[in-house]
């Protein structure tokens, strides 16, 4: 047996025979990719709304015989509510402190494991649900909404119109309003726009 055989072969009965895919498994948590069905960043779990999205799918992971790996290197504050979801449904964990655990917001926070290849191609959180505000009518968009409701108006509500319109600087009117008669011109650079009810004729 050459010398380089006989050291790997001390090496073997010390530390155990040496892992496959070393830069995946500090990935991992020292796990492999094949074997994840779900990742949580560390940046996702320090979230409190990613938590409502992992409760539910423990009781699945638990049924499969999966196992969990936790960042131990992140603060209890954030790891502990994910301990007590893991605890309640049956599904095993371990805290990794390791040099495979790391604390940057894109490394693994939370693994989802199981002991041999699964092949998951999508392991990740789906993204959470914002609410997007609707953008608020300015200029023209705001007369064409009052316009559409225009004829349905009292004269009580037209005059007030008339008002707010022309002090904000942005509608001369060509007379006053009357009833259900009258009409506004509105003239912004260039452009000339009439806003007329049925029962009036234009100036």
């Amino acid at each position: 047996m050459s010398d380089d055989n006989m050291q790997e072969h001390l090496n073997s009965a010390i530390y155990g025979p040496p892992q496959t895919k070393p830069d995946e498994r500090r990935a991992y948590m020292g796990s492999l990719r094949e074997r994840v069905a779900l990742q949580v960043t560390n940046q996702a779990l320090a979230d409190p709304k990613r938590q409502a999205q992992v409760q539910p799918l423990l009781k699945d992971f638990h049924a499969h015989g999966y196992k969990a790996l936790l960042n131990g290197k992140l603060d209890n504050a954030i790891t502990g509510p994910y301990m007590k979801m893991l605890t309640d449904a049956n599904v095993p964990f371990t805290l990794v402190a390791n040099e495979t655990a790391q604390t940057a917001d894109k490394a693994a926070g939370l693994l989802i494991v199981a002991d041999t290849a699964i092949n998951q191609s999508n392991v990740d959180l789906p993204p959470l649900e914002q609410d997007s505000e609707k953008p608020k009518k300015r200029g023209f968009d705001f007369l064409k909404s009052y316009n559409q409701h225009l004829p349905n108006m009292t004269a009580d509500v037209l005059f007030s119109l008339n008002r707010y319109v022309s002090k904000a600087g942005a509608i001369e009117c060509a007379a006053p309003i009357s009833g259900c008669c009258g009409n506004i011109k509105s003239g912004i650079g260039s452009t000339l726009m009439m806003i007329a009810w049925p029962s009036c004729s234009a100036a």
